[in-house]
C-alpha cells in the first residue's frame, strides 16, 4: 500500500486548503485517521492506489505524477476518510487557529 504517496497527497490537499496555523493540527488528526482507514480500505480504493503506485514506479524520480494519477490519488484520499473524519480534521484546524488568535492577541483563556 503506497501510504507515503497517500499521505503526501493529503498534506498537499491541506496546504492547498490554506489552513494557515491550523495546518499542523489538521495534519496530525488527518494523518492518524487516514492511516487507520488505509488499513481497511475497500477493494476499489486499493485498486486506485495500486494504479498510482505502478505509475510512480514507472516514472523517474525527477518527474511528478501525471494529472490522471494525481486525480486518482486525490479521490482515494477523499474516499478513505469519512465525513466524521473531515469534521474532526476541520475542528482540529479551527481549534488551532482559535488558540493562535487568543495567544497572539493575549486574550484571557476561556473555560
Amino acid at each position: 500500500m503506497p501510504n507515503a504517496l497517500v499521505l503526501s497527497e493529503f498534506r498537499r490537499l491541506l496546504t492547498d486548503g490554506n489552513l494557515g496555523v491550523g495546518t499542523d493540527a489538521a495534519w496530525a488528526v488527518g494523518k492518524e485517521r487516514l492511516l487507520r482507514r488505509l488499513k481497511q480500505t475497500s477493494p476499489d480504493i486499493q485498486a486506485q492506489l495500486k494504479l498510482v503506485l505502478a505509475e510512480e514506479l514507472a516514472i523517474a524520480e525527477s518527474q511528478s505524477l501525471a494529472a490522471d494519477a494525481q486525480a486518482l490519488l486525490q479521490r482515494a484520499v477523499y474516499a478513505a476518510l469519512t465525513p466524521e473524519d473531515w469534521d474532526d480534521i476541520a475542528s482540529a484546524a479551527a481549534k488551532a487557529v482559535q488558540l493562535h488568535v487568543a495567544e497572539h492577541l493575549n486574550l484571557p483563556k476561556s473555560a
